[in-house]
């Protein structure tokens, strides 16, 4: 052995020198143990909001909620390493249910473990919920819109697949409803013609239940046209008439109804619109019947009727 071996092991007490592979391998295994043993003594974790599962056939939640409730546990360390919230499991069936406040209770036999896990705690045991009877209805399809067309333009829905939904939840809610919405369907300024669309029914409340859950829409697109009366619009002459002649219109003023895009009458006055009858043919004096004629300034508006369709005038010298 050479001398600064030697050295090396006078430095090591001789309770560890003697067989010191030996002991090291020793050591190793006793740590080896310990920890496994460690790994298997109870140790405590607890579990935050863990979902409970309510029954009660015939009756719903009032709130709009999950009802959960913390627990606590023991067992090993190895276990707890690899559980989870979904590992935990309670159902609590409530017996003799009604409408109102019930007591919520909480115990052992609600709450199922993994194997080798006990329950040391829960909290809370009980809890105050609000129940109500379940009922089921139909109620139609409400088209919700967002966005805009193009200036003039409006939407008619042709056909919605399905037109009524099946809707179940708490009594004193469903009761009230007279219909369901769907999430917005999205209109835009290039959208001139018929459309086909899918849209999901809208369910702000999650204790109800809507069957089916999206509908299918075909909406049409159409240029929106609308209908003006205009009252009291002078009935002017147009022609020449002698200078010694006279005339005398018997019905001054005219009603004018004029349609045209909804955008461009809303905008329409009544100076933009002319009434007038025709003197170009009266060559003497006398009594005339003439039809009352109209010429609008806009061409995208277009006359409907006038009343009234004839006047008298008297021609006199």
């Amino acid at each position: 052995m050479s001398k600064n071996k030697r050295n090396r092991i006078r430095i090591i007490p001789g309770i560890i020198a003697n067989d010191f592979w030996r002991k090291i391998i020793a050591l190793f295994f006793a740590i080896l143990v310990w920890e496994r043993v460690t790994a298997r003594l109870d140790v405590p974790l607890k579990m935050h909001g863990i979902p409970v599962s309510i029954s009660m056939p015939g009756y719903v939640l009032l709130e709009n909620r999950q009802v959960k409730i913390d627990i606590g546990l023991n067992g090993s360390q190895q276990q707890f390493n690899k559980i989870t919230t979904n590992d935990i499991k309670i159902a609590v069936t409530i017996q003799n249910p009604k409408e109102g406040l019930n007591k919520l209770t909480i115990s052992q036999h609600n709450i199922t473990v993994p194997k080798g896990v006990s329950i040391s705690s829960i909290n809370p045991k009980e809890i105050d919920i609000y129940i109500d009877e379940k009922i089921t209805k139909k109620v139609p399809v409400k088209l919700i819109y967002s966005g805009s067309l193009l200036e003039g333009y409006a939407i008619n829905p042709l056909l919605i697949i399905p037109q009524e939904v099946t809707i179940t939840g708490p009594e004193s809610i469903i009761g009230k409803m007279e219909y369901m919405k769907t999430d917005p369907i999205v209109l835009r300024k290039d959208f001139v013609e018929d459309f086909d669309c899918q849209s999901k029914i809208d369910t702000e409340n999650k204790n109800i239940a809507v069957n089916p859950k999206e509908i299918s829409a075909r909406i049409e697109v159409f240029k929106e046209f609308e209908i003006r009366k205009f009252k009291n619009i002078p009935i002017k002459p147009l022609g020449y008439i002698q200078n010694s002649n006279k005339m005398q219109i018997k019905t001054n003023n005219a009603l004018v109804i004029v349609e045209g895009l909804k955008n461009i009458i809303e905008v329409t006055t009544s100076d933009e619109i002319r009434v007038f009858i025709d003197l170009s043919n009266i060559e003497k004096p006398g009594e005339y019947t003439l039809n009352v004629q109209c010429l609008l300034e806009n061409n995208n508006l277009s006359v409907k009727e006038i009343s009234p369709k004839t006047v008298n005038v008297l021609i006199t010298k």
